[in-house]
């Protein structure tokens, strides 16, 4: 392999967050490379992939070294040239030994690794999803139990897609070259069939009734030719090797788009989702964008909110009281003890990490960050009713499903109907959730959607460096309070930049919006804020200034009325 497609094997093995099963002995097929990839791309986040090594007890060189039963073996990884044995490839995590009692022989193997495999499959990709892990075959060189895999995997149920590296020799370009040159009928022509039979003899050096015992066996694989995928790296048309592999493994699969999507979200590939996934003329379920979407935010993905947002997922019909909740009660993404020990503070007991975080609480927490007279939309009494008669209704509802077991459409559009009205502005929520769950990339999108861009930054500004002092009033071990200083200046630096630039436009209509009433924010005002926060760039800004020098002078003007005295008579 190239130093390149080296690279792109670690970038697959990366987006998929692997387990890679192979035979994982440095002079066989596949095992050398994903070896060389892992220690030649070595990084922290490697070391959570599990590369584990299923080869047979019978090859293995210094078999000695490895007895023991929970102990620590010292095993030397450099072979004899002269044996025809094989040492084990240390940049992989475990290994599984298959021993049938044969010396020298491959292929006893294969029973242990496929029943792994199975095993894997039918574990949960990602915690928020139903999808299990997908399993691949990535054939690069090989000999001829390769062959004897490949048949396995493609007439499975379902079928297990296979992925051919053209160009790595022995079974890998045979069956390149076999599926090439196959047709529909799944035959190939007399001429091209000897060719293949000539091919296998010298490759694999078996007489004439093992040749076409294995041909005969290439031809089942290409029976099912659909399920294999041949890379052709000198191709000019042809995409990296990690794209190839996620792409044969959707492709591969009798999978709906959602769970496609679900699988692109968790592998983090956006551009399977943009290429392969949400395309014209696929069909979606009524919902599948919008749970897609509650995944990405989960899940930190902010490229994937920008795409679905392109695609037509309404952010007004999204956003619920319940998903609200649910964001801020999620587990993954960035680590927010912080948000935890606010709460604590804010309701003044000791809470259990499995708390349930109420919209009211974080209200709370939201009027104790600001300070002052400030009163949070989520603390007042119109949401409270709200907030509280929903959750009566989804109880009634959640009784009255147990007993007819079914819920009708209207049921459902009425309930979310009815949750979804509580956020006029559902950016400015969700930004102020990013927020407080320290997302910074999250939050700096949100702040370019929706309405008002000054005080939303204005308002996340005085929330991290809130965040900052209490962080450091908690002694946290960590640098968490540096980090929301420095979150608090970029947002700070942009309130400053919208300013001057509706300056430059406009200089009455910047002072006006220093001073307009914001509903939305506790009827407060953007200048009000800033001086809560102590923003002294902004502060001391010409607009300010001079909304400022207005406000004392009244109507005297001085700054346009330069000429005006006051006389005595």
């Amino acid at each position: 392999m190239k130093l390149w497609e080296t690279l792109s094997l670690v970038s697959c093995i990366r987006s998929l967050n692997a387990e890679i099963t192979d035979d994982l002995i440095v002079c066989l097929g596949v095992s050398r490379h994903v070896g060389d990839a892992l220690k030649g791309c070595a990084s922290p986040h490697l070391r959570k992939i599990c590369a584990v090594g299923i080869p047979p007890w019978g090859i293995i060189e210094n078999q000695r070294d490895l007895i023991g039963k929970d102990v620590v073996c010292l095993y030397q990884t450099l072979g004899n040239p002269l044996s025809k044995l094989s040492t084990l490839n240390s940049m992989h995590s475990h290994f599984l030994m298959a021993d049938d009692g044969t010396v020298g022989k491959y292929g006893n193997e294969m029973m242990l690794r496929r029943n792994l495999e199975k095993y894997i499959s039918l574990q949960k990709i990602h915690t928020r999803m139903g999808q299990g892990v997908p399993v691949v075959g990535l054939v690069v060189e090989g000999g001829p139990n390769v062959i004897l895999m490949v048949r396995e995997y493609v007439r499975a149920s379902p079928s297990v897609p296979v992925v051919v590296y053209e160009g790595t020799g022995r079974a890998a370009d045979i069956l390149a070259f076999t599926h090439k040159h196959t047709g529909d009928t799944g035959e190939l022509r007399p001429q091209v069939k000897k060719e293949v039979l000539v091919m296998i003899q010298n490759t694999f050096s078996l007489g004439q009734k093992q040749s076409s015992h294995l041909f005969h066996i290439l031809m089942e694989c290409m029976e099912r030719r659909e399920s294999i995928t041949i890379f052709d790296a000198e191709s000019e048309d042809q995409q990296d090797i990690d794209l190839a592999i996620l792409t044969a493994l959707l492709k591969g699969t009798n999978m709906s788009a959602a769970d496609q999507l679900d699988l692109a979200l968790a592998w983090n590939r956006l551009d399977i989702a943009k290429k392969h996934i949400l395309v014209y003329g696929q069909h979606w379920k009524v919902g599948a964008l919008e749970q897609a979407m509650l995944d990405a935010l989960v899940m930190d993905r902010v490229d994937f909110v920008k795409l679905l947002i392109e695609h037509g997922v309404n952010m007004h019909c999204f956003l619920t009281i319940s998903r609200l909740e649910e964001l801020y009660n999620t587990k993954q993404g960035p680590s927010n003890l912080l948000l935890h020990h606010l709460v604590q503070d804010v309701k003044q007991n000791t809470l259990s990490l499995d708390y349930k975080i109420s919209l009211i609480d974080i209200g709370l927490v939201i009027e104790y960050l600001l300070g002052g007279a400030y009163r949070s939309s989520y603390t007042r009494k119109h949401f409270r009713i709200l907030y509280n008669d929903l959750y009566r209704k989804h109880k009634e509802r959640s009784t009255a499903f147990h007993k007819c077991k079914k819920k009708s459409k209207e049921d459902i559009n009425f309930a979310e109907n009815y949750e979804s009205s509580g956020f006029i502005y559902p950016y400015n929520d969700l930004l102020v959730w990013a927020v407080l769950m320290k997302r910074q990339k999250m939050a700096m999108f949100f702040w370019q959607h929706g309405e008002e861009a000054m005080v939303k930054a204005v308002v996340a500004c005085k929330l991290y460096r809130a965040m900052a002092r209490e962080a450091k009033q908690s002694n946290m071990v960590d640098d968490t309070s540096e980090e929301l200083k420095k979150y608090s200046k970029e947002f700070g630096q942009l309130a400053l930049d919208v300013l001057e630039k509706a300056f430059k436009q406009n200089e009455q209509m910047a002072m006006k919006l220093l001073t307009y009433e914001l509903k939305n924010w506790s009827n407060s005002t953007c200048l009000k804020l800033a001086v809560s926060v102590g923003l002294r760039p902004f502060i001391s800004h010409t607009c300010t200034q001079m909304l400022l020098t207005d406000m004392w002078m009244g109507r005297l003007k001085m700054r346009k009325n330069s000429w005006f005295k006051a006389t005595s008579l």
